[in-house]
């Protein structure tokens, strides 16, 4: 179920991201078109804005283990998005294991991003959550 919540909240972010929309015409619209049970919608709901709340803050984290690939905006919309994703969870979500966050993340890389995406998202994270919070394990 929290799989199923982290998918369709990489749809919200990529629609918000790629169309400009505000948020709360993505999540109108998401739930007009978007078949998903109640538990699952509120999960992603919650993260969705969370993460759109937060946005500035985890950005700004992004950049730091990103800016060998430079700004984040060259990233590609699917890769940007599943490290937000990941990335809010690393910073408020502390009852979710690392481990968690990382492999969940990198399964998304692997189903909607390119060739590389899965290994380009598994080191960003797992440099980040060293960082964030503190060995990078399960914490």
């Amino acid at each position: 179920m929290r799989a199923k919540a982290r998918e369709l909240t990489l749809k919200l972010l990529y629609q918000m991201d790629v169309g400009g929309q505000p948020a709360e015409e993505v999540l109108r619209l998401a739930r007009l078109n978007i078949k998903a049970s109640e538990e699952v919608w509120n999960l992603a709901r919650e993260k969705f804005l969370g993460i759109v709340e937060n946005l500035p803050q985890i950005d700004e984290n992004l950049r730091e283990f990103t800016k060998e690939w430079g700004d984040i905006e060259r990233l590609t919309y699917i890769d940007r998005n599943i490290l937000r994703i990941a990335t809010y969870e690393l910073l408020y979500e502390d009852e979710t294991p690392t481990g968690v966050i990382i492999a969940e993340a990198v399964k998304l890389a692997e189903s909607y991003g390119t060739e590389n995406s899965a290994r380009f998202v598994n080191g960003v994270l797992s440099n980040m959550a060293k960082k964030v919070r503190g060995d990078g394990e399960d914490t």
